[in-house]
């Protein structure tokens, strides 16, 4: 086995490992138990009953996404809702969908970066970056699409680059083109950017009528696929969509200097550009409680990269303008969703994660630009800066807020399944809320260890369990 084989697989192995470490210190945030919930069909209107008849069809998973997710990302959710049929719900079954994902980012990162510069150590690199960025792991460990959409927009960059920038006008390239598009526009409608920039590009790339012709080819089969989503329920979605926006839109206005939630003003324009640039160039300092202001300056590093390639790679400035321009679509395109909501929402990091990889490309040009230079070892010392920060910022402890380090409904699935072994089965469980009723049910699965199910929203505590032999167990958390 040759060297370079030998450091690619090593490289894997490290995303691997950095990527399955921990994949379950922490219990599901709310997005995440809403992804589960739909995999079972299951959305606000469910009822316990349903919950108990364990009878999911497609279609209800696909009204749950709707009601849900405004019919956001139903590929993703269609993948798991097969994985669940296959093995139990649990933490890390639901997120090692996204490890995958993230793993095989690492692999094509490194098979393009190795087209772009014809060189396999700068290509080792670019995987090597890619293995180590914190927002591809962090993403890598979460149980929603983004890892999704990060990877079949970047595959569909790939084969874009092959037919408008190299010329390769193959049936494969297109297909490929296509079917790669449109998973990851109905992995995540967010990833609309990244197409907006390839039709850009392609009215003034001067390409020639066959390349013109694959791409609107390529173009048709999204079309298409997007259509008959539509049709499928999709359309009920973006009504959804506009219903959901308009409550943010309340809430927004209840409390206009939220960072989250609050009115889209020009500080919060200014501090969304700031946070979204450091984040998506791995810099997660912003984790550690450190305010913006004092993060700011690190916005040197990643401008003197892009700067210093643009001027000093003349022979590629088409192909680097291209990256750029797929690097800074992430933050604007958010931000001007954000000022047409009037509010904040739209305009966080994990909307822009699909321009991680052309960051990554870019710092593969930096080096090819530098490496001959009197000059290279100064100008290393902003790439071994970005390389630290990205390095610390794998060790922040990152948690969603209100994100729980252990799972509650699985303890307590766990606890009864161990005392129904134990031939101390459950007469009755009783549930404060819908919720936990539907998140226990869901880990519990196919169980018949307790007789009777009920939820009552006057319970004082959380949880009451009553025994077949009388006894009475009550959990307040």
């Amino acid at each position: 086995m040759s060297k370079d084989k030998i450091l690619l697989i090593s490289i894997l192995l490290i995303a691997a490992f950095l990527r399955f470490s921990g994949l379950d210190s922490h219990a599901l945030w709310i997005d995440e138990e809403t992804t589960v919930m739909e995999t079972k069909g299951i959305y606000n209107k469910s009822n316990l009953d349903f919950i108990l008849s364990d009878e999911c069809s497609y279609r209800d998973v696909i009204n749950a996404n709707i009601n849900s997710d405004s019919g956001n990302g139903i590929l993703h959710v269609s993948l798991l809702h097969l994985v669940f049929e296959i093995v139990p719900v649990s933490d890390f079954n639901l997120r090692i969908v996204s490890v995958i994902f993230g793993i095989f980012l690492v692999y094509f990162i490194f098979s393009f970066a190795k087209i772009l510069f014809n060189n396999t150590k700068w290509a080792l690199l670019c995987a090597a970056l890619a293995a180590l960025h914190p927002a591809l792991i962090i993403y890598s460990q979460e149980g929603r699409p983004y890892m999704m959409a990060v990877l079949f927009s970047f595959l569909s960059t790939v084969f874009y680059y092959k037919i408008a920038f190299k010329g390769e006008t193959t049936i494969k390239n297109l297909l490929a083109y296509g079917v790669f598009a449109a998973i990851a526009f109905l992995s995540h409608y967010m990833m609309l950017y990244i197409f907006v920039v390839h039709g850009v590009f392609a009215l003034f790339l001067k390409l020639n009528r066959k390349q013109f012709l694959y791409l609107i080819g390529a173009g048709a089969i999204v079309a298409i696929s997007f259509l008959l989503w539509y049709v499928s329920g999709g359309d009920e979605g973006f009504k959804f969509m506009t219903s959901v926006n308009e409550a943010y839109k309340i809430k927004s206005d209840e409390n206009p200097q939220d960072s989250f939630y609050g009115h889209t003003t020009a500080l919060s324009i200014v501090q969304g550009w700031v946070q979204i640039i450091l984040y998506i160039t791995g810099n997660l300092l912003q984790n550690t409680g450190i305010q913006l202001r004092v993060l700011f300056p690190f916005l040197v590093l990643p401008f003197f990269v892009f700067g210093f390639v643009f001027f000093n790679q003349k022979d590629k400035r088409k192909e680097i303008l291209f990256f750029l321009v797929l690097f800074f679509m992430g933050p604007a395109f958010s931000m001007a969703l954000a000022i047409k909501a009037g509010h904040n929402i739209s305009f966080q990091p994990n909307y822009s994660l699909f321009s991680v990889p052309y960051f990554i490309i870019l710092l593969g040009y930096f080096v090819v630009s530098i490496k001959d230079s009197a000059r290279k070892y100064l100008y290393a010392i902003p790439l071994l800066l970005i390389i630290a920060l990205a390095v610390y910022s794998i060790f922040i402890d990152y948690a969603h807020p209100g994100q729980q380090k252990e799972n509650g409904y699985q303890i307590l699935v766990d606890d009864i399944r161990k005392k129904c072994e134990e031939d101390k089965s459950v007469e009755a469980l009783t549930f404060k809320s819908d919720k936990d009723a539907i998140m226990f049910n869901i880990y519990l699965g196919n169980s018949t260890c307790i007789r009777h199910q009920k939820i009552d929203k006057h319970l004082t505590e959380r949880y009451l369990i009553e025994y077949s032999d009388k006894t009475r167990e009550m959990i307040l958390k």
